[in-house]
């Protein structure tokens, strides 16, 4: 029998010409803003902290751009189409141009918190509008930093010698953050976007609202440097990496699942389960400052332009499926059939010396690293959860698929194609975007 190979799709030449919109007026110029997204009807003793949609919007004097990052596990496809067609009309500006990506919060509300927000569709593009709104000349900065908050969680069990989900040290972990910093001519910050390969599941089954770490690095950034400060965040390909000390792979009790709200005084369960949240608490806002500080570092040590021009493409990367037949969660080999071949969306979106790279589903970090080693442009930052989902579960690299990890038992693609089809067409469309 013939093995199915993966293939880009056959409209990649023609979405190999950089988009661009009927010219503007000359000049960089930036806006940014931010809408509350948390559900309006959550008991209130559960948020912990508030949801947004932040955005911000580049005009290069010829085109549009915007980077948008919603407090979300994930924005689907459904979502994602609707919105970024009415974000380009809006913005004038082809689709190719616009950024919507996930936090990937799993506290995002309760049982549906792997569901995209009702209050999403519509503040996507009154967000944009917002943002447009405040455009005004500015500058552009881009510096990588590090942060030594994340630990690879595909790991071989210390007793069984069997996969499972755990801290695993000497696992691959990037821990770059690069941060693309925005500023008035006159120096005052306006937003940054940045992007950090780490799982927000802090929260995650505790029946808290909270947008984790990301939330809080927001809060202390946007504290520090103004509340008309925006700051963005999206997800660096971290399908295997969780927080080194999340309770997920920690001594930490994972019985805090569901801590109960309003427990009556001397409630027996109460101390024990807010002991364990309390302290879970005090890691993710010190998490949220660390990473907060070092994207302040980054920002004010970066070099500034006004040379911001802007250039996007997208192409779809088709690889062959599988159906799983057994349900083991982890630690064995899984049981699949053929099915129905998996659609990638991979973006490539120029901003001057930057290039974003899109990835509509979870990838693990080896494949970032590939995008970045092997990109014909020095700076580059690829995000994963971004424009729609592929339905396939995690993406892992070649090597990691015979790893016996929830991540890739679960995934609905077959081995030997995602990743070079991924790295293939990101080469290709990185290369059709440094074209003006």
């Amino acid at each position: 029998m013939v093995s199915k190979i993966c293939v880009a799709s056959a409209v990649l030449l023609a979405l190999l010409v950089p988009q661009s919109a009927p010219a503007q007026d000359g000049g960089l110029r930036v806006g940014a803003a931010r809408i509350n997204i948390t559900p309006p009807n959550a008991h209130p003793a559960s948020i912990r902290d508030s949801l947004y949609v932040r955005a911000i919007v580049i005009d290069d004097g010829a085109t549009r751009a915007v980077l948008i990052s919603a407090d979300q596990a994930s924005v689907g496809e459904a979502i994602w189409s609707a919105a970024s067609r009415e974000i380009s009309e809006l913005l004038d500006t082809p689709v190719e141009n616009i950024v919507i990506s996930a936090t990937h919060t799993h506290s995002a509300g309760g049982p549906n918190s792997f569901l995209s927000s009702p209050l999403l569709r519509e503040a996507l593009p009154e967000v944009v509008r917002r943002a447009s709104a405040s455009l005004r000349p500015a500058q552009v900065s881009y510096g990588v930093g590090s942060a030594y908050l994340n630990v690879n969680r595909d790991a071989i069990h210390p007793e069984t010698r069997l996969w499972y989900q755990g801290p695993n040290l000497e696992g691959v972990s990037d821990k770059s953050v690069p941060v693309i910093g925005f500023w008035t001519t006159d120096g005052e910050p306006i937003a940054a976007f940045y992007s950090y390969s780490m799982h927000p599941v802090n929260f995650y089954n505790t029946g808290f609202i909270s947008a984790d770490f990301i939330g809080e690095a927001a809060r202390h950034i946007e504290t520090v440097l103004g509340p008309d400060f925006v700051t963005l965040f999206a997800q660096a390909p971290s399908g295997d990496q969780n927080p080194l000390y999340t309770r997920i792979s920690s001594p930490v009790p994972a019985a805090v699942e569901q801590v109960p709200l309003d427990l009556p005084p001397g409630d027996e369960a109460q101390p024990a389960s807010l002991r364990v949240v309390a302290g879970v608490d005090e890691f993710v806002r010190a998490a949220g400052v660390i990473l907060g500080q070092e994207v302040m570092r980054v920002m004010y040590t970066s070099a500034r332009s006004t040379d911001a021009r802007i250039s996007g493409a997208q192409t779809i990367v088709t690889c062959p499926g599988r159906t799983r037949l057994d349900s083991a969660r982890q630690g064995v080999p899984g049981e699949y059939e053929d099915g129905p071949d998996v659609n990638i969306r991979v973006g490539a979106l120029r901003v001057g010396s930057v290039a974003l790279v899109t990835i509509n589903a979870e990838a693990y970090t080896e494949i970032g690293l590939r995008l970045k080693r092997e990109s014909p442009l020095a700076n580059l930052i690829p995000i994963t959860l971004t424009n729609g989902s592929a339905g396939s579960g995690y993406i892992p690299d070649d090597a990691s698929f015979y790893r016996y990890t929830f991540q890739v038992l679960g995934s609905r693609l077959k081995p030997g194609c995602a990743e070079s089809g991924i790295a293939n067409a990101a080469r290709d469309l990185i290369a059709a975007t440094a074209r003006f």
